[in-house]
């Protein structure tokens, strides 16, 4: 998403959610020199912090077309790590295949050698953008720094939330897990 909610009147949201946002748009400038057997759609979410309102609309709109969609992965929060432990938490439910794309991003970063820290986290959060998708049983997974495991952002929502909090070298590391 590329919304923000912060406690002041600027919405730098470098974190929540620049830094999603920004992994999006590197993997379609990378991907899309690529051919695919299948289409792939690189969205950018509006309203994830008034409700999921831009993804649960889309994904509201693909069940009601009956279209196939055969997986999301959703990038929300990736460039927060104070203490460079590299975890990277991955949200799952036991809905469609989002089980089977939670073992490919994890045998990706084993096989590439990418050094994220896998969390898995099953119940996962329904606070973002791939629950619009498993509320259609569509499969989904979230790739998010460690939103329950003891390093959440200090600066979220505020308007602090600046780049120069980025912890590159991780914010690197969850980028390539996702492309």
């Amino acid at each position: 998403h590329y919304d923000d909610m912060p406690t002041g009147t600027t919405a730098p949201g470098a974190d929540d959610n620049g830094s999603g946002t920004a992994a999006v748009i590197e993997a379609a400038r990378m991907l899309t020199q690529y051919d695919s057997k299948y289409t792939i759609i690189y969205a950018l979410w509006d309203e994830e912090e008034q409700g999921l309102v831009g993804s649960a609309y889309f994904a509201q709109q693909a069940a009601n077309a009956g279209d196939s969609i055969m997986g999301v992965i959703n990038m929300d929060m990736i460039a927060w790590d104070s203490d460079n432990d590299a975890v990277g938490e991955i949200h799952i439910r036991p809905i469609a295949n989002s089980i089977n794309l939670k073992d490919i991003m994890v045998q990706v970063n084993t096989t590439y050698n990418i050094g994220v820290i896998p969390s898995i986290i099953n119940p996962g959060t329904t606070a973002s953008d791939q629950a619009s998708f498993w509320n259609h049983n569509y499969g989904a997974i979230l790739l998010i720094e460690e939103y329950y495991g003891g390093d959440f952002n200090a600066y979220y929502h505020t308007t602090n939330d600046l780049l120069i909090h980025y912890n590159q070298p991780y914010y690197h590391k969850m980028s390539r897990l996702t492309f």
